[in-house]
Formats: structure tokens, sequence, C-alpha cells
């Protein structure tokens, strides 16, 4: 019978050139948002959240359902969309979270906005969003 120590010490240790490679592409990519959000229409977001249309609340990843929806009975629903950043991109440590305000926008909005001329990038994705990604899912 394997520990826990056992079974972790298995995986390999990361170097410091490694740790330092990954701070230094965050911080890269941090300034990048930065100066993305400063363009007008252009903006930020983070794809993956549902707004349950019963009681409202907002979870991150995707669900079927939600906790209050019983089975059985006829309920709304999901809405499936991404947080829109509202404030400023995130400090300069690794522990801030990028998005510190944020609200709701569905998926179908995104695409409107993105057709009306809008940009927006994923913090998901690492790239910038366009017609392409949303093809099939808005038709």
């Amino acid at each position: 019978m394997t520990t826990l120590n056992d079974f972790i010490s298995k995986f390999p240790k990361v170097t410091k050139k490694q740790m330092y490679g990954s701070q230094k592409r965050l911080f890269k990519f941090r300034r990048r948002l930065k100066k993305w959000v400063k363009r007008s229409g252009c903006y930020v977001v983070s794809s993956g959240n549902t707004k349950c249309l019963e009681c409202g609340k907002i979870e991150y990843m995707h669900r079927f359902g939600c906790k209050c929806m019983e089975i059985g009975k006829p309920h709304k629903g999901v809405v499936y969309g991404a947080a829109l950043n509202t404030g400023a991109i995130g400090g300069k440590s690794k522990f801030d979270p990028i998005i510190s305000e944020s609200d709701f926008i569905s998926y179908r909005d995104i695409y409107q906005r993105i057709k009306s001329g809008d940009r927006f990038i994923d913090l998901s994705l690492r790239k910038e969003l366009n017609e392409s990604h949303f093809k099939g899912a808005t038709q």
C-alpha cells in the first residue's frame, strides 16, 4: 500500500527556471490585458459560466441545471455565458484575480456584439474571440 507522500514524490519537481518562466508569461499576459481594456470597444471575458433563470445564481463551469431545480417539475433552465470584466484588471501578484468585478453576459449577446464590431479576449482560451468560435451554437 502506497502513501500519499510516496505518490506525490513520483512527480517531477518544478525547477526555478520553469517557475520563473511561468511567472513571466503571467506578467506579460496581464500587461497585455491592461492595454487591451484601455482601447475603445475591447473587453475581457472569462467564459464557461451559467446563470439560473429560476433563482438568478451565477455558477462557474457549465452545468445542465441548478440546485434549486427539482426533478419532475417544469423549470426555465440555465443560460450559458461568460463573466464580463467591469472593473480594473487584477494586481501584480499571482494570487490576485485578473477579473475582480464582473457582470454576466450570455454567449448570444457576445456573438451579437462581435458582429456589431466589439472585440473580446477570453481568459480561458487566452485569445481573441471571433464569429468562428460561435459557429453552430447560435444558429
